[in-house]
């Protein structure tokens, strides 16, 4: 058995802490988020989808075929549609959201990664370059279709107003085109991490501060207004090849520095957060939609000073949820146990 990757988990650790602070930010925080901040939690995301990719890439060494990864994938799709549902009291499947993506892509990874190698990265790529032409040709919506299980509407009703292929595709939380081009990429980097078991050389660190120069340059020289959607301050409302750029060396270089100090005991918290990283998502989206989204109530209620505070508090609870998780040895516990506390 290949040793777990220690990198992997403080990385997916990272990831959630960032996204927290993005997901609470809409319902505690009572002015504007600084731009520092959004940049803070926004590549979470794009970190999040990449490593779920890597997982399948990295899988291949333990032969798991189709089925096994439809059934995951569909298993986190209902994890989506219950938090749809039951947390936000939306109609699920309207707008692809991160989990709909994710139980999406893990199939559909699988099979990309039985392509030929060139295939695979012009597939890639392909999915990248789709994106512009199709916001081209349907323009990117402020705000994708929601509509709330209390309104009563019947679902087929609800259904036949939705526009499905373009929240799926284009313009919902985390559309196909881009999206699914991340899980990709992470597919591909993840059979290449098979080989070299490390991404701490000196490529890493070159491939990575030249993407990340390059997608800055683009940035500044072609800025797009980015809509803080719903109050989300995350940067990738609309996505855009400049935002991906940046976002690519972004995860270069946080794999270049983790690799080279995986072993650093400050990495502990986001080890344990990253090794039960689905417990966390439902946990954490859970706690916001019961606490900070009170019906009829007054959101955003805290200042940034404060709401920092109650982010760190929030995430010290998360933390020794963790632990306690840690504790339980996840390995001896029944597959569908392992599922939702493990990664």
């Amino acid at each position: 058995m290949r040793k777990r990757d220690n990198a992997i988990d403080i990385l997916r650790g990272m990831a959630i802490f960032t996204m927290v602070a993005s997901n609470l930010t809409p319902y505690a925080l009572a002015d504007e988020a600084p731009e520092w901040f959004r940049f803070y939690g926004t590549f979470a995301a794009p970190l999040f989808v990449f490593l779920a990719g890597m997982m399948i890439g990295l899988g291949r060494k333990k032969q798991h075929g189709f089925g096994y990864y439809l059934i995951r994938g569909l298993a986190l799709m209902g994890v989506g549609a219950w938090l749809d549902a039951y947390v936000w009291g939306l109609f699920p499947f309207l707008s692809m959201d991160v989990l709909y993506l994710i139980g999406l892509a893990m199939p559909l990874c699988y099979l990309f990664g039985r392509l030929p190698a060139g295939p695979r990265y012009a597939l890639a790529l392909a999915v990248f370059a789709l994106m512009p032409q199709l916001q081209a040709w349907s323009p990117y919506r402020h705000s994708p279709d929601n509509f709330t299980i209390a309104s009563g509407i019947a679902a087929a009703a609800v259904f036949a107003q939705a526009d499905l292929a373009q929240s799926w595709l284009i313009d919902g939380w985390f559309p196909v085109f881009p999206w699914l081009g991340v899980a990709f990429a992470g597919t591909l980097a993840g059979e290449i991490r098979l080989r070299s078991r490390s991404f701490d050389g000196v490529k890493t660190l070159a491939l990575g501060i030249a993407s990340l120069a390059a997608g800055v340059f683009w940035w500044l020289d072609k800025p797009v207004e980015r809509f803080a959607r719903g109050g989300y301050p995350d940067l990738f409302y609309p996505p855009t090849l400049s935002f991906f750029c940046v976002a690519a060396g972004v995860v270069l270089l946080l794999f270049y520095i983790v690799d080279n100090t995986a072993e650093n005991p400050l990495y502990a918290p986001f080890k344990l957060y990253g090794k039960c990283s689905l417990l966390m998502y439902i946990l954490h989206t859970v706690v916001i939609g019961e606490y900070f989204w009170p019906e009829g109530g007054e959101m955003g209620q805290f200042a940034f000073g404060a709401f920092l505070q109650v982010y760190l508090i929030f995430m010290l609870g998360l933390l020794a949820v963790a632990w306690v998780v840690s504790l339980l040895k996840p390995k001896n516990l029944p597959a569908p146990i392992r599922f939702f506390i493990g990664s």
